[in-house]
């Protein structure tokens, strides 16, 4: 299982260890990741009555209100790359080492079997085999050349930066988690520092 290994946020990462411990993924996989996300939210609900600084997650949906969602979703044309600023996380988190560098494979590895949309897919099983591991820098620049096809796919170029601008973007998120308590919180001088953090680091089922 890599997804306590890759997800960018230290927070996350040590609760979703905890967490696949006591409920390992099961099927249908679908109820099993609305389950495993709302239990997040708990924990997170739980830290918010105790510190004002933590952002209390909304009210969970149903399940049936997050499959009617993304089946809709999937119905239509993408009008942008998913989970690009998740994917740009992850990969300025990674650390070249051998072990990191097996466990990152084998997320893209899997992650280009289950990418959304046919199209986008195909775009990512072909160029996931030129990602280069050698440096956190070198990975960076593997996903934003991957971003560059996939927002020329979607016709949404406009919200992808120049690659010195995600580097910068990504690795100021990251500061901002290294100095929290939570994912939720930090030391940031702004309340759009706080709403951009949010944004990226937790994404609700519905939006």
């Amino acid at each position: 299982m890599t997804m306590k290994d890759i997800l960018p946020c230290k927070f996350c990462r040590e609760s979703t260890a905890v967490f696949l411990h006591e409920d390992p993924p099961k099927q249908p996989l679908s109820k099993w990741l609305y389950d495993f996300h709302n239990r997040v939210n708990k924990k997170l609900r739980d830290q918010c009555k105790d510190d004002p600084r933590v952002i209390c997650p909304p009210a969970d949906p149903t399940f049936e209100e997050v499959k009617t969602h993304y089946e809709t979703l999937l119905q239509k044309e993408p009008n942008a790359p998913p989970g690009m600023d998740f994917l740009f996380c992850i990969a300025y988190n990674y650390t070249p080492t051998p072990e990191k560098e097996g466990i990152y494979r084998h997320f893209f590895d899997l992650l280009s079997d289950v990418y959304p949309y046919e199209e986008l897919r195909a775009i990512m099983k072909a160029q996931i085999h030129t990602f280069s591991f050698t440096s956190k820098r070198a990975l960076m620049k593997s996903v934003y050349t991957l971003m560059k096809k996939l927002t020329k796919a979607t016709q949404s170029e406009a919200i992808l930066p120049s690659f010195v601008g995600v580097f910068q973007r990504y690795g100021y998120y990251a500061s901002s988690c290294n100095r929290g308590k939570t994912c939720r919180n930090g030391k940031r001088t702004k309340k759009r520092d706080h709403r951009k953090t949010h944004k990226v680091t937790h994404a609700r089922l519905i939006h």
